[in-house]
């Protein structure tokens, strides 16, 4: 019998956040020729709306483009970001979703790959690319939770999430390869190759790195970079996912976020959390079998673990415990979430972690707690670290001037260049 285990914290006792630091050590540009600083669509969601689907005699095509632009999730009352339905706790502020119930809301990767200007008057939907063709979007998740948190995604057909690749083991064990190998040819090209401190990090412990005063030079072997890639990197599917078109998370570790210490709260819920290994290995053995879950678009994340199992005998709980294992791991050997005097002078704060909601701040430079602090500016404070931190739209002019007190950057942002038509076509004819 299949079963989703409940997964412990890892064992951290703080984080840090407040961010005083110059440059970041990990910042890396994104690429310069990619994208279109005009969309094909020159419109808004709701004008795009009428347009296909209020003005659209052919009730066929209405249907498909409503059941594409729409998702179900619960929407968080503080930041009003979507979350998957099962989301206990916002992946984009951290606030509390448990009571929240579900809704439907925009589904802004369909509008994303139809290359759509804006989502209302104040709000564009110009993207950070990484990487871009005919077949596939990769960009950087707004929300990244780490130095390189991509989201690879494919442009050419509607495929709702990961529960529609077992209904075509075959087509989607292809599909998933080719993402991940988008992937790690955008984590070697664009981040490994472009910066010293990722690529001293990345091969840590690593015998075949050798570091000069110079220059960090590592082993070309792939064997080498593959057993790094197992320790640094979580790449998952979520079922239920927030935006209902399938997306790869590709994730360096460790997170660098406070708000995303505890797993089990955020993408990597046991039962939500199909991780990459887990889905190459049962795709494998379903094509192998030549077999395949007909109803998968109608079961849920349980229930699709369960029938995998009885048809497989592969057992989630082995990779989301490997995973989580892994995980913690990185985590718990962190300079972020160990004591380190160079990170110190960088942040004001740190947070004590515990497993109560009771979470103190300490001043890093008197050591004493911070009682003058809310919940909310904590938040507004944690939001600021990540957006300077992270890599999404960063272009090295960007921080050549920044004081103390500034944690701002420009954005440089675009859509994508190859906007197709809506509907999308249905993945393997659905």
């Amino acid at each position: 019998m299949a079963s989703i285990p409940t997964m412990p914290p890892p064992k951290i006792n703080f984080s840090r956040f407040g961010y005083i630091g110059k440059k970041p050590l990990y910042a890396v540009d994104t690429p310069e020729n990619l994208g279109t600083a005009v969309a094909k669509f020159k419109c808004t969601f709701e004008d795009f709306k009428n347009i296909y689907i209020e003005n659209n005699n052919n009730e066929n095509s209405k249907a498909m483009i409503e059941k594409q632009l729409k998702n179900r999730v619960k929407k968080c009352p503080k930041c009003l970001k979507s979350c998957g339905e099962t989301m206990v706790q916002c992946n984009g502020c951290g606030h509390d979703i448990r009571q929240i119930e579900c809704s439907y809301t925009p589904n802004v990767f369909t509008l994303f790959i139809c290359s759509v200007e804006k989502f209302n008057s104040n709000r564009p939907l110009s993207i950070s690319l990484r990487y871009e063709s005919e077949e596939f979007i990769v960009m950087d998740d707004l929300n990244a939770m780490s130095l390189c948190h991509l989201l690879i995604v494919p442009t050419n057909f509607y495929v709702p999430d990961v529960r529609h690749l077992y209904k075509h083991p075959k087509e989607g064990l292809k599909l998933v390869n080719r993402m991940v190998s988008l992937g790690i040819e955008i984590f070697q090209t664009q981040f490994l190759s472009k910066n010293d401190e990722i690529k001293k990090y990345f091969y840590e412990g690593s015998t075949t790195t050798m570091t000069t005063a110079a220059t960090t030079t590592t082993s070309s072997s792939s064997a080498n970079f593959s057993e790094q890639f197992r320790k640094h990197f979580v790449c998952c599917f979520n079922l239920p996912p927030s935006q209902f078109q399938l997306h790869l998370q590709f994730i360096f570790l460790p997170f660098v976020e406070p708000d995303r210490w505890n797993c089990n709260t955020s993408h990597f819920m046991p039962g939500r959390c199909f991780v990459l290994e887990y889905v190459l290995d049962t795709l494998t053995k379903f094509s192998e079998l030549n077999i395949s879950i007909d109803n998968a678009p109608k079961l849920n994340s349980e229930e699709m673990i369960c029938e995998i199992y009885e048809k497989t005998n592969i057992s989630y709980e082995k990779y989301i415990r490997d995973k989580y294992n892994s995980m913690y791991d990185v985590f718990e050997n962190s300079s972020f979430y160990n004591n380190n005097i160079e990170l110190d002078q960088m942040y004001r704060y740190k947070l004590m972690h515990t497993t109560t909601s009771d979470e103190k701040v300490i001043d890093i430079k008197t050591n004493q707690v911070v009682k003058n602090l809310s919940k909310e500016e904590i938040s507004a404070e944690i939001r600021k670290d990540k957006f300077f931190l992270s890599n999404f739209g960063r272009r090295s002019s960007d921080n050549n001037n920044n004081n103390d007190d500034d944690r701002t950057r420009n954005c440089y942002l675009n859509y994508y260049s190859y906007g197709k038509e809506p509907p999308l076509k249905i993945w393997c004819g659905e």
